[in-house]
This record gives structure tokens, sequence and C-alpha cells, in this order.
């Protein structure tokens, strides 16, 4: 029988209790904000001509949306759960397996049963009368109540299961990534709960008008739009063009160092690997010094991405987000590198990055070229290119 940690068990009651309040406490300053005597003015200037039921339907998306985003902030910031997590030392992630996990774990039964409670005690109260009011305007008060504690509770399970496998996911592959500061965590969650307030009022303010001028709205998109995609797709270009230009270079280059050097290049092929497709073979065979090396490309199409090599094949592009020195948004993008060969192995990275890293021991440590990653040896464009007028590959 598997033992039962008290301590986490009494700590996910705790968040749970805390997402609970500040999800009611969210809700509740919006609702004396509507209070307010400007909001009243702007409230009946622009509902006066809606249904009740639509009043409703958008007052109960504000309270949906609150919900979802405070048991996301929770679930991806539980430093106490994704030690745990951790500590299992998973070695794959597969999305239905830690979705069952999760439905069973200890911090998602207690955010369950504390939603499932307070809703029951709050069904009644304004800060759900809107979603009884848009599924059931003229039902009775105790089927509203079952309602509400219906939707809600549904609403929190599935989300909250949700956010805490995505969660996982973020964990598994940054693993080896150093642990962000809290200052930069509160940081990056007011500016999201702020993002979305913003856009949610927005909405609801302005949402009447587009329906009633939709075609003027569409030209108006249809004008702006272009402004937006071009750049983008011009960015795009832009540094896939550098890349290219950055790897044909660097190929001119050795193949006029080989010829210098008395090197071979025997059986060049995908010269633009990981820039427009990541091949998981060799890109060509270097033959100088008596001895043969199997030589692969890996590259950055962005020098602010850091790469992280786990040494046995897999990696990591770090991308960040940052506004003044603070962390506001991170993700990854994995791929593979490995490849079999009998020759020595090197891996290329050109064009790199600012920052690379490998895995040694379940730490990281910055690597360079001449660096050994795993069984490869990772060398930078000019620092192969030196290597080999040096004769020192094998060093």
């Amino acid at each position: 029988m598997k033992k039962i940690d008290l301590k986490f068990v009494s700590v996910s009651i705790a968040r749970a209790l805390a997402a609970y309040g500040c999800f009611a406490l969210i809700s509740f300053i919006m609702l004396i904000c509507f209070k307010l005597e400007i909001a009243e003015q702007r409230y009946y200037l622009i509902c006066g001509e809606m249904q009740p039921w639509e009043i409703a339907f958008y007052c109960a998306l504000g309270v949906y949306l609150i919900l979802f985003c405070v048991i996301y902030a929770f679930a991806k910031h539980n430093w106490l759960a994704r030690a745990r997590y951790l500590a299992e030392k998973p070695q794959e992630f597969r999305f239905l397996a830690e979705l069952k996990n999760v439905v069973c774990s200890a911090d998602f039964i207690a955010e369950a049963a504390c939603f499932l409670l307070f809703t029951a005690i709050f069904a009644r109260e304004y800060l759900f009368a809107d979603i009884g009011n848009m599924f059931l305007p003229n039902g009775e008060s105790v089927v509203k109540s079952l309602c509400i504690i219906a939707t809600v509770t549904l609403v929190a399970c599935i989300s909250g299961a949700l956010h805490r496998v995505f969660a996982r996911r973020t964990w598994f592959y940054s693993r080896y990534s150093e642990e962000k500061s809290i200052t930069s965590c509160i940081v990056k969650n007011v500016v999201y709960v702020a993002v979305i307030g913003v856009m949610f009022a927005l909405f609801w303010v302005y949402s009447p008008v587009l329906q009633k001028n939709f075609p003027v709205f569409l030209m108006v998109a249809q004008i702006i739009l272009p402004f937006i995609v071009v750049p983008v797709v011009f960015i795009a270009l832009v540094r896939y063009i550098s890349a290219v230009r950055a790897r044909s270079a660097f190929i001119a280059r050795l193949k006029k160092t080989c010829k210098a050097e008395n090197a071979a290049i025997l059986n060049m092929k995908n010269k633009y690997s990981f820039i427009f497709i990541r091949n998981r073979g060799v890109n060509f065979i270097l033959e100088h010094g008596g001895k043969k090396y199997a030589c692969k490309f890996i590259a950055s199409l962005q020098k602010g991405v850091s790469i992280i090599l786990d040494g046995e094949g897999s990696g990591l592009y770090v991308h960040t987000f940052s506004v003044a020195g603070a962390v506001l948004g991170m993700w990854h993008t994995r791929f593979k590198y490995g490849f079999e060969s009998e020759e020595e192995k090197v891996l290329i990275v050109c064009p790199r990055p600012q920052n690379m890293s490998a895995v040694d021991g379940g730490r990281l440590r910055a690597i360079d070229s001449g660096d050994r990653v795993g069984d490869a040896k990772l060398f930078s464009a000019e620092g192969f290119l030196r290597a080999i007028e040096l004769d020192n590959l094998d060093m």
C-alpha cells in the first residue's frame, strides 16, 4: 500500500483554499467595480438593448475566465509538486499516462473537493448568480444551485487536470533548467492576469458594437491584418536567410580549409540541416590525418535562444520572452540530434546561439567549442575550422 504524504496533502488543501479565495476575491472586486456609477452608466448604454440571457452569458464567461486563470497560476507554479514529480526521475512524457496520474494525485483531489464544497456553500450568492441565470433563467432556486455546482465543479476539474498535465510537461522538458526568481514569477503572473482582464473588458464593452457593425469591423481587419502578417513573415524570412548565409559561408570556408590541409569531405548531404529540416543522419564525413570523423550540423535561428543537450541524442531549444530583465514567458522546443556511426562523432553548431549547455550528472554545465557532449565532440563553425588547421580534432 502506497504511503500517504500528509505534508503534501496538507499543503495541497491549503493551496486549494488559497486558489478558491483568490478566485472569490477577484470575482467580488469585479462585481464591486461594475456597481460603480460610471460602470453602471456604461452598462446601461451598451447593454440596454441586450437580452437578459446575453448579459448573463457575458457575466458567466467572466467568472469562468477568472476561474481558469487562477487554476492555471496555482498549477503551474506549484514548486512542491514540481519537486515531487522530478524526484521520480521521469524518463518520458505521455499525455494520457500523466492525465491518469494527475486525476489520482492528492493536490487535484483536494482542489476538486474544495471547489465542490465552497461552490455548494455560495451557489445562491451573487458570485454565481449569472451562471444559473444563463442556463436556467426561469428555474427554481434549488435547481439553479445544482446546475451551478455541477458546471463550476466540472470546469474546475477539467481545467485543473489539463493545467496540471501541461505543467508536468513543462517541468519534464525544463527539468535541467534553472529555477526562476520569485520576482520573475510574480511579474509574469501579474502581467498575465492584467492582459486577460483587459482583453475581457474590451470584449465586454465593445462586443455589442462589433455585432452591430460587423461588416465595418471586417473591412478594418482586412486593412490592418497585412500590417501584422507582413512583418512577422519578414522577420521569419530574415532569420532563415541569415542562417542559410552563415551555413553556406561555413561550407565554402570548410572546403577551402580542407584543400589547404589535405583533408577530404565525403558524402556531403543535407547542407541546411536543422535550418529547414532536422535529419537524424550524418551530414558529411571528414577524412583528415588518416582518420575519419562523422559530422552533423545543428543550428539555432535565433541568437537569444539557449540550447540544452542531454548527451544522449536529445536536446531543447529554450525560448524566453522577457521585459526589463523579468522572464514573462518561457517555452521549449524538443529536437533529436543523435546518430549512429563507427567513426568519431562531431557536432557542428552553425549558426550558434549565445548560450549552450549540457547535462552532466543531472546538472547543467556551460559548453563551448571543443567540449565533449556524450559520445560526440562539439564545435562552433570557427572552432571546427581552427581544429582542422591545428590538427587537434582529437584533443
